[in-house]
C-alpha cells in the first residue's frame, strides 16, 4: 500500500528558522501528490479562493489529511536548529515556541495511525515535552552514537581528502581519511573545518601533525578561532565582531553586498564609514574581508564565480556557532533591565539599521555609482527590519528610543524618505491614492501601524496634538487603527 510520507529539515540559514509551523506547510505541499490528500487540499484551496491560508487553517488541514489518509509518516529533522529553541524564545507559551508546535502536532494527529519521526539534539525544552509519554500516544527514543554514522563519516572524510589532496598517493589519502574520521568524534562539521589545513604541498607527516594539532570537539575549535579574532588589530577585530553579529542575529541571511554595507556602522560612531565601502565585490573581497578575519566561524553560500559574489549569502558555519557567540560575544546590556544576550544583540542591530536609515546619503546617493549600489542593497533590509529588531529587543533602550524618535521627526528629511519607501514597499497601493496618503498620514499612524506602543506614548506625550488627528488609509484616526493593530488586522 502507498503510504503518504513527507519530511522537513530545519536549517539555521532559513529565513523562516524561527517558525516551526512552517514544517506543516512543507509537509502538506509534499503530501499533495498522494491522490487522497490532493482531494482534501483542493477543497480547502477552493474555499480560500487561492489566498494564503492562516496557521489555524493549515493545522486543521493537516488534521483532515492524517484522519482521512491512514498511515501517514511525517519526518522532522534538525528541530534543535529552530531559533525558538534559543535564549530569546525560551518561554514555552509563546505562539511560535517549539513546545506549542509539538503540542499542536500531537493534538492534530491524536487518534490517527500517523507516525512522526523527530531527529534532534538533546535539548531540554524538546526532551521535556517528549518525556510526557502517554499510553495512547507512545514515544520511542533512539540515541544516535558515533558508531551509527561511522560509514557516513568515512565517506564524507574521503570526499574531502580526495578534493583537497588529489595528487597524493592513494595510500596517503586513505590514511589521512582514516585519521580525520578517528579524530572527529562523529562530527561532520569538524571534518569540513579542516579543509584549509589539507594542502597538497604538505608532506604526509605535516598533514598528520596538522590534524592531530586541531582540538577535538567544536567548542574547542571555536575557542581557537575566537582567540585569533581577539588578537586582531582593533579595526579588524571590530569588523569581525560586526560580521558575526549580522550573520547570527539578522532576520535572514544577508548577501555579501548587503553585509558590506551593514558593517559600515560602528557602535562608537554616529556617522557611517562610507570611505570603507569596497571598490568591488568579488571573490578576493569575500575571502580577505569576510572569511579570513572570521576564520571557520563563517561560510559563504550560493553560486560560485566573481559575477555572483555579491549575491551569495554570509552564514554561520553551524548553528552551534550562534550558541557559542551568545556566551562569548561582547554585549552592552543595560543593567536597569532584565534582558537576554540575544535581545541585547537584536537591539544593537535595530540601532544599526536606524543609523543607516537616518543617513541622508543612503537616500540621495554619493557621487560613485558602484558605492551607491552597495548602499542601496542594504537599504531595504534596514528600512524594513529596524522595527522587527527593536520589538524583539524589548524597546527599553534609551538610545534606541532616541533613534526611533529622530526618524519619526517630521523635520528630519529621512522621515519622508523612509515614509515613501514604506508606502511603496509595504502598503496596499491599489486601494489608495499616493498623494492623499502622503499628505494625511503622519508619525503617529506609522507608530500605530508597526505596533510600537512605546513610540505611540512618546509621540502623544510630546504634546504634538496634530498627531492625534493622523488619518489612516481608511480615513480613521491613528488611535482607532491602534485597536485594529492590537487585534492583528493592521
Amino acid at each position: 500500500m502507498d503510504m503518504p510520507i513527507a519530511h522537513f529539515f530545519f536549517s539555521s540559514s532559513f529565513e523562516s528558522r524561527g517558525n516551526p509551523f512552517i514544517a506543516i506547510r512543507s509537509w502538506l505541499s509534499q503530501l499533495i501528490s498522494h491522490s487522497g490528500v490532493f482531494e482534501s487540499i483542493r477543497d480547502v484551496w477552493e474555499t480560500t479562493r487561492g489566498e494564503r491560508t492562516t496557521r489555524g487553517e493549515v493545522v486543521n488541514l493537516l488534521q483532515e489529511v492524517v484522519s482521512t489518509n491512514p498511515g501517514c509518516t511525517l519526518i522532522l529533522d534538525g528541530l534543535d536548529e529552530c531559533d525558538c529553541i534559543s535564549e530569546a524564545h525560551s518561554v514555552v507559551n509563546t505562539s511560535d515556541s517549539t513546545a506549542r508546535f509539538l503540542e499542536t502536532l500531537r493534538q492534530a494527529t491524536t487518534g490517527t495511525s500517523t507516525r512522526i519521526l523527530i531527529v534532534s539534539r538533546d535539548e531540554p525544552q524538546i526532551r521535556h515535552f517528549l518525556s510526557n509519554d502517554r499510553a495512547h500516544d507512545p514515544i520511542q527514543e533512539y540515541r544516535i552514537t558515533p558508531e551509527d554514522n561511522e560509514n557516513d563519516i568515512l565517506s564524507y572524510s574521503r570526499s574531502i581528502v580526495s578534493e583537497r589532496l588529489p595528487k597524493k598517493t592513494a595510500a596517503t589519502r586513505e590514511e589521512t581519511t582514516q585519521r580525520l574520521a578517528d579524530r572527529c568524534n562523529g562530527q561532520f562539521l569538524w571534518i569540513k573545518l579542516q579543509q584549509n589545513t589539507l594542502r597538497s604541498g604538505k608532506s604526509q607527516k605535516r598533514l598528520e601533525e596538522a590534524i592531530d594539532a586541531t582540538p577535538a570537539g567544536l567548542e574547542t575549535l571555536y575557542e581557537r578561532n575566537w582567540t585569533k579574532i581577539s588578537q586582531l588589530p582593533e579595526e579588524d577585530r571590530s569588523r569581525a565582531f560586526s560580521l558575526l553579529r549580522w550573520a547570527a542575529f539578522s532576520l535572514r541571511p544577508l548577501t555579501v553586498i548587503e553585509t558590506s554595507a551593514a558593517v559600515l556602522d560602528q557602535d562608537d560612531c554616529d556617522e557611517l564609514l562610507l570611505d570603507d565601502l569596497p571598490d568591488s565585490i568579488d571573490e578576493d573581497y569575500t575571502d580577505t574581508e569576510i572569511l579570513e578575519i572570521c576564520g571557520s566561524l563563517l561560510k559563504i553560500r550560493g553560486p560560485e564565480g566573481d559575477h555572483d559574489a555579491g549575491l551569495r549569502t554570509v552564514n554561520l558555519a553551524h548553528f552551534s556557532v550562534k550558541e557559542y557567540l551568545l556566551r562569548n560575544i561582547p554585549t552592552q546590556i543595560n543593567t536597569l533591565f532584565t534582558i537576554s544576550t540575544e535581545d541585547a544583540e537584536s537591539t544593537r542591530l535595530a540601532k544599526k539599521c536606524l543609523r543607516f536609515v537616518n543617513c541622508q546619503k543612503i537616500w540621495h546617493g554619493t557621487s560613485d555609482a558602484e558605492k551607491d549600489q552597495v548602499l542601496s542593497s542594504f537599504q531595504d533590509y534596514a528600512a524594513d527590519s529596524w522595527h522587527h529588531h527593536a520589538t524583539v529587543g524589548g524597546m527599553n533602550d534609551p538610545d534606541l528610543l532616541d533613534l526611533i524618535n529622530r526618524l519619526f521627526d517630521v523635520d528630519n528629511p529621512s522621515w519622508f524618505q523612509w515614509k515613501r519607501w514604506f508606502e511603496s514597499k509595504k502598503m496596499d497601493s491599489e486601494s489608495l491614492d499616493t498623494t492623499s496618503r502622503i499628505e494625511t498620514t503622519g508619525p503617529l499612524f506609522y507608530a500605530v501601524w508597526l505596533g510600537l506602543e512605546n513610540l505611540v506614548k512618546l509621540l502623544l506625550n510630546q504634546a504634538k496634538l496634530n498627531y492625534i488627528n493622523d488619518k489612516s488609509y481608511e480615513g480613521q484616526s491613528s488611535l482607532c487603527s491602534l485597536r485594529k493593530a492590537r487585534l492583528g488586522n493592521r
